[in-house]
């Protein structure tokens, strides 16, 4: 019954392979990708020509320590960063936009609080170079375990990575805190 229901699998599939005499699949790399693993590795999207400066908004969900401790997760990861700064002009943030900084604020009015729990946006030059990013997370999440450092990742140009238990996992419910594949070159 097995080899029946196999069989039967295998003649549904897309793949172009053909078995071997000895049961072995020969053009391993024109089988079809069906979904149920991720293939590729995280991809960074752009990097910080030199290490970013996070500053805290007023307001935000989000306080030193935990933000502190956020960074720290990267920074064992090989990342550097140039401080963290809360309230007064640079924590602020009513500047705006400051180039070499990552601001971490409370969820603005464009938010979608629907499907999620943190939003970043990264401004980068046209070669791949960050020049600033914003996190905005949501009031309900700003001490939910990994999402900031998972904005974080996004902050530093890391694009979401659909392996379970993996930081940069679009899902909430399916991410971890595994770092595979974005540890910065030490």
């Amino acid at each position: 019954m097995f080899n029946i229901i196999l069989l039967s699998f295998l003649s549904m599939s897309s793949c172009s392979s053909t078995v071997e005499p000895a049961g072995v699949w020969s053009n391993s790399g024109e089988f079809t990708e069906i979904g149920i693993f991720t293939p590729n590795i995280p991809v960074q999207e752009a990097k910080w020509i030199s290490p970013p400066h996070a500053r805290i908004c007023d307001f935000s969900p989000v306080n030193i320590e935990r933000v502190s401790e956020a960074v720290q997760w990267w920074k064992d990861r090989g990342y550097l960063f140039a401080g963290i700064s809360q309230g007064g002009i640079w924590g602020g943030c009513k500047k705006g936009k400051i180039a070499g900084s990552i601001t971490i604020s409370l969820s603005g009015q464009s938010f979608n609080f629907s499907d999620h729990l943190g939003e970043t946006k990264i401004y980068h030059t046209i070669a791949g170079s960050i020049l600033q990013a914003n996190i905005e997370i949501s009031h309900d999440s700003g001490n939910k375990d990994r999402v900031l450092e998972h904005e974080l990742g996004h902050a530093l140009g890391w694009g979401h990575y659909r392996k379970r238990d993996h930081i940069m996992h679009p899902t909430y419910n399916m991410g971890g805190a595994s770092d595979d594949h974005i540890r910065h070159d030490l």
